[in-house]
C-alpha cells in the first residue's frame, strides 16, 4: 500500500513539473506544437494573407493569432460591403438588374471575388473584348493608364480589372503600417518578413539578419565587412557605383534626368529634380496643367462654366467634376443670363 502511495505522489509531482513546463512554453517567442504563435513570432502569417484587407495580426496570451486588428479591416465573405475593394458581399446586392450596369438584361448576382457576377446578363454585355466602354472602368489587362497610385485615396499595390469591368482593389492599400508584415512602398522589410533574405544575400559573411521597428533591415547580427564602391550593392546601401538597383528618375516619378550614385552609396536624385515629377507644387508646363494647390489661375469660367472650383486631379491634369452650369447642358440656366 505504501508503494503505492508513493508511487502515486511521484507521477503526481512529475505530472506537475510537466503541466508547470506546458505552462512556461507559452510565451517563450517560439512556435511550439500545439500553438499557433507565440508573443511577436505568428508563424508567418499577416492580415492579409489570411484573406483580410488589411490590419495588424497579434499574437494572444493563450498563444492563438488575434485576428481583432485584421476583422476591423473587413474580408470578402464577411456579409459588409468593403467600399473600397467590393462592390458586393453575399446576397442582397443593391444593384440587382444587369441594364443598371450597361450590361444587356437578367439579373445581377455576387461572385466569390465579391464582384457582381454577369453570367446570367444576355444582350448589350461587351465585358471581356478589352476596350473600355462607357459603364466599364476597365476591360481585361486594358486598365485606361490607371494604377493604384492615382485612384483615389490609395497610395500604392496593384491594380487589376475584375471580371465584371471595374476595379480589383483588393491588393492596393491607404497606408503603409509598418508592422503588418507586409513589405510595400520604402519598406525593406516588415516584422518576421525579410524577404526571403539573410545576411549572406546582403554581402555579410553571415550573422541573423533582423528587422528593425521602422521597417529597415538591422544589420546588427550580421557578421562581416560592406566595402562601398565595390561595384555591388550590399548591406544598407541604395547604390554602388554604377549599381542603381534598377532605380531610374522616370521610375521613381519624375520626368527626365539621370540618376546617379553618391560617393557614399546613397542615391543622387539632383538631376531628376531638375526635370521635376507631378506632386512638387510646380507646374511643369510641357507635362502638367496644374500641380497640387498651383492651378495656373485657371478658374471654372476659364474651362467653359458659370460656376464652381476647379481642381488638380491625381495625374496633374485640371479636374472640373466641382464646375457647374455652362450653355450647351440642355438647361437653362436663367440666374447665369441664359434665355
Amino acid at each position: 500500500m505504501k508503494n503505492i502511495i508513493a508511487a502515486l505522489i511521484i507521477c503526481s509531482v512529475f505530472s506537475a513539473c510537466d503541466d508547470k513546463k506546458g505552462d512556461t512554453l507559452c510565451g517563450n517567442g517560439m512556435i511550439d506544437t500545439g500553438e499557433e504563435c507565440d508573443a511577436t513570432a505568428l508563424g508567418g502569417h499577416y492580415c492579409d494573407e489570411l484573406g483580410f484587407y488589411g490590419g495588424i495580426l497579434a499574437c494572444s496570451s493563450d498563444c492563438t493569432l488575434d485576428l481583432t486588428g485584421c476583422e476591423a479591416m473587413g474580408r470578402c465573405g464577411d456579409r459588409i460591403v468593403q467600399g473600397d475593394y467590393e462592390l458586393c458581399d453575399g446576397t442582397p446586392v443593391d444593384v440587382t438588374q444587369c441594364g443598371e450596369l450597361g450590361f444587356g438584361t437578367g439579373l445581377l448576382s455576387c461572385g466569390a471575388d465579391c464582384h457582381y457576377d454577369l453570367s446570367d446578363c444576355t444582350g448589350a454585355v461587351t465585358c471581356g473584348n478589352t476596350l473600355i466602354e462607357s459603364h466599364e472602368q476597365c476591360d481585361g489587362a486594358n486598365l485606361g493608364g490607371y494604377t493604384c497610385d492615382n485612384l483615389a485615396g490609395f497610395i500604392g499595390g496593384e491594380l487589376f480589372c475584375g471580371s465584371d469591368c471595374f476595379f480589383d482593389t483588393t491588393l492596393c492599400y491607404r497606408e503603409l503600417i509598418c508592422g503588418d508584415g507586409l513589405v510595400r512602398g520604402d519598406e525593406q522589410c516588415d516584422a518576421q518578413n525579410l524577404r526571403g533574405l539573410e545576411c549572406e544575400d546582403v554581402g555579410y559573411e553571415g550573422g541573423t539578419l533582423q528587422c528593425s521597428d521602422s521597417c529597415v533591415f538591422d544589420f546588427s547580427q550580421c557578421t562581416g565587412e560592406v566595402i562601398c564602391g565595390d561595384g555591388v550593392i550590399n548591406g544598407e546601401e541604395e547604390c554602388d557605383d554604377i549599381d542603381l538597383d534598377g532605380v531610374t528618375c522616370a521610375n521613381t516619378g519624375y520626368y527626365g534626368g539621370t540618376l546617379e550614385c553618391n560617393p557614399d552609396c546613397t542615391l543622387d536624385f539632383s538631376s531628376c529634380e531638375a526635370f521635376g515629377k507631378c506632386g512638387d507644387g510646380v507646374i511643369q508646363v510641357t507635362e502638367e496643367f496644374c500641380d497640387g494647390e498651383n492651378l495656373g489661375g485657371i478658374t471654372c469660367q476659364d474651362l467653359g462654366y458659370y460656376t464652381g472650383e476647379v481642381t488638380c486631379g491625381f495625374n496633374c491634369t485640371l479636374d472640373d467634376v466641382s464646375c457647374d452650369g455652362f450653355c450647351g447642358n440642355a438647361s437653362v440656366e436663367n440666374e447665369f443670363g441664359e434665355m
